[in-house]
């Protein structure tokens, strides 16, 4: 992921009704574990946590990825390396903005959908793209930070001035120079 992009999960409210009882503002998302867990695995064992990006919100939706991926082509061309990986399928340009979905190679079932969104140039299209999707399946949208938020133009935008991809839009220089002096968290 590039510094400008603006990373974008959909969590479908069905799952979060169905976990929580209620729509939460905020989920979890345990960055000391996901640390330690990048530092002493070989990744290709599931974490032995839980918080929101290793929960599979869409399971509870039970689609397909044979029905989901048509609905992908707005978004762009297929990224020719994910037609060759198990469990993922990207479209549109990494390096500027695309989405992807993850699903399980037995059950076909999707498990995860995120899109990044490139700060330096947004693409209209692509964001009214974004927000479609997450009406049509009755999605909130969740930042890195887990912070939850309606698929509105408007909480897009108050969430996107949160992150430090729109900080290092704004002034590329003095968000390096404030993450060099830690004044920064990663994302």
């Amino acid at each position: 992921m590039a510094t400008w992009q603006f990373h974008i999960y959909f969590i479908p409210q069905k799952a979060l009704l169905h976990k929580y009882g209620y729509l939460p503002d905020q989920l979890k998302i345990d960055k000391e574990s996901w640390s330690a867990y990048i530092s002493n695995s070989d990744l290709d064992e599931e974490p032995a946590f839980e918080d929101a990006l290793t929960i599979s919100w869409w399971l509870d939706l039970d689609i397909n990825k044979n029905d989901f991926l048509p609905l992908l082509k707005p978004f762009g061309d297929i990224q020719k390396w994910t037609e060759q990986t198990n469990g993922i399928r990207s479209f549109g340009d990494s390096r500027n903005n695309d989405i992807t979905v993850c699903f399980n190679d037995n059950t076909h079932k999707v498990e995860e959908v995120s899109c990044r969104i490139d700060l330096r140039l947004p693409d209209k299209n692509f964001i009214g793209n974004v927000l479609s999707l997450a009406i049509k399946f009755e999605c909130l949208l969740m930042d890195r930070q887990g912070r939850l938020y309606q698929p509105t133009t408007t909480a897009l935008l108050e969430t996107i001035k949160l992150s430090n991809a729109s900080r290092f839009v704004e002034n590329p220089e003095q968000f390096l120079e404030n993450l060099t002096k830690g004044m920064v968290a990663p994302e």
